[in-house]
């Protein structure tokens, strides 16, 4: 059962070169991963609110240092030497934490960002690929197959200003000779 010994934020840049949030989970072990999670280029009003610093003379108002201070302020004050028997119980501990329907006091790119950060983690902590600790935790029969990668050929709507209707254009490889 992992013990957290802190949590860290960081505003990073994402490959667009727009403001993210980063968390680095360190457990009392010595374990210690990180995880980055940008932003869709399009989002929808349903959506999980992302927490934003709101100044438009900085990234147009996207800029993620207040996400990053309330990784390393609230959210790390609430899980330091805190214990959680599996993911599961760290995700609904950060959501109760936040009490939002929405996600949208304490932010959803702070959540899954400390979130990933934590199975990294624990993953390492057990000296397990990620896929593996996942399916563990998930009690899937270990995969016996490589995921499959996708390759973007082609993106438009929104990720590409707007100008073709359709979103993307991907290929997956169906096997290996």
């Amino acid at each position: 059962m992992p013990t957290v010994d802190a949590i860290q934020g960081l505003e990073i840049l994402d490959s667009r070169g727009r403001p993210t949030v980063q968390a680095t989970a360190t457990f009392a072990s010595g374990a210690r991963a990180r995880a980055q999670v940008p932003a869709g280029a399009s989002t929808g009003g349903a959506e999980a609110r992302e927490l934003r610093d709101g100044d438009p003379s900085r990234h147009n108002g996207r800029g993620c240092r207040l996400a990053a201070a309330t990784i390393s302020g609230e959210i790390c004050a609430a899980l330091a030497n805190r214990n959680f028997p599996d993911q599961a119980a760290l995700d609904r501990y950060l959501i109760e934490l936040d009490g939002t329907p929405n996600k949208g006091r304490l932010g959803a790119n702070t959540i899954l960002a400390t979130s990933l950060a934590f199975a990294r983690a624990h993953a390492v902590e057990r000296n397990l690929p990620l896929f593996r600790h996942l399916a563990d935790a998930a009690a899937l029969p270990p995969p016996t197959t490589l995921p499959r990668p996708t390759v973007n050929l082609f993106s438009g709507g929104k990720h590409a200003g707007g100008q073709v209707a359709i979103q993307d254009v991907l290929i997956v490889p169906m096997r290996a000779p």
